[in-house]
């Protein structure tokens, strides 16, 4: 796995990697699965935990890393993802990984100091099913008192609606390189995206999601598109073979997806994780 250190990801070939090899892998760094929310369990015999789909749209899906955006419970270590079969190039859908060290050198240095001053306002709204699942929580009392633990964080009730806002560094330290990183889910986390990118109307955005300065205030457009610009530099498109696989430090490199002309399903499989040997020292500068 030097690779894993030197660039934040790891190619594992066939027959290696696949179903049998993400067994192996997982049993091998005792890694602590952890549900994957919002994608289907993989229907097949599987031992040592969970496997689930990884599905992808006719929406391009930007750079992200894996529950950046959720407060309070664990953000995975490791992404691995698993190719059951191969899809047509020319169909899209291949994953994308954008190294989030090189990323932010390729960061304005205004626009860079300001993130690392400021941190960022995750935006959402849940339903009670999403924020039951998210947080693994059934009662409204359970999840109050699990919320006021975390100081960075604030919320209100719409009913049985939950509005959170969560301020949190988008810099991380990796685990793999020990090294600072652009490492969050800012831009899977967008409710309409700027003027001024391209292709815009073909990328993933939601109307109950939205981002703001730490310090209060919106991301200015420009300021968004300077961000997607040096995701875009930095964007690696990988096409894994069957039985290939590709494991991911989720705290360095954030995984995307092409865009799919067709619908796609169980090509890909995947499974999030925490480290359990070594522990990493440092998970995130703040809760």
């Amino acid at each position: 796995m030097e690779s894993l250190q030197e660039r934040g990801w790891a190619l594992v070939p066939a027959p290696h990697g696949g179903i049998t090899g993400l067994r192996k892998l997982s049993e091998q760094l005792s890694l602590e699965v952890l549900p994957s929310i919002g994608r289907q369990v993989y229907q097949a015999p599987f031992p040592g935990g969970t496997l689930h789909h990884a599905p992808c749209g006719q929406k391009e899906v930007l750079g992200h890393s894996e529950r950046a955006y959720r407060p309070i419970l664990p953000m995975p270590d490791l992404c691995i993802f698993a190719a059951l079969r191969s899809i047509p190039v020319h169909l899209g859908g291949q994953l994308t990984l954008v190294d989030g060290e090189s990323m932010l050198w390729h960061l304005p240095s205004s626009l860079e100091m300001r993130l690392r001053r400021e941190g960022v306002v995750y935006e959402m709204e849940w339903g009670k099913e999403r924020w039951q699942s998210e947080f693994g929580l059934d009662h409204r009392d359970d999840l109050e008192m699990l919320l006021s633990t975390c100081p960075q964080l604030s919320y209100q009730w719409k009913g049985e609606i939950l509005s959170l806002l969560w301020r949190q560094s988008p810099l991380r330290r990796s685990w793999s390189s020990g090294r600072e990183a652009f490492a969050n889910g800012m831009l899977a986390h967008l409710a309409s995206l700027p003027a001024g990118v391209d292709n815009a109307g073909k990328i993933y955005c939601h109307a109950s999601n939205g981002i703001s300065w730490g310090g209060g205030g919106p991301f200015a457009d420009r300021e968004l598109v300077e961000i997607i610009k040096a995701h875009q530099r930095c964007m690696h498109i990988l096409t894994l073979a069957p039985k290939e696989m590709v494991v991911i430090d989720n705290t360095r490199v954030m995984h995307g997806r092409k865009a799919s002309a067709v619908a796609v399903g169980d090509e890909l499989v995947c499974r999030f994780g925490r480290l359990t040997k070594p522990a990493p020292a440092e998970r995130s500068r703040w809760c």
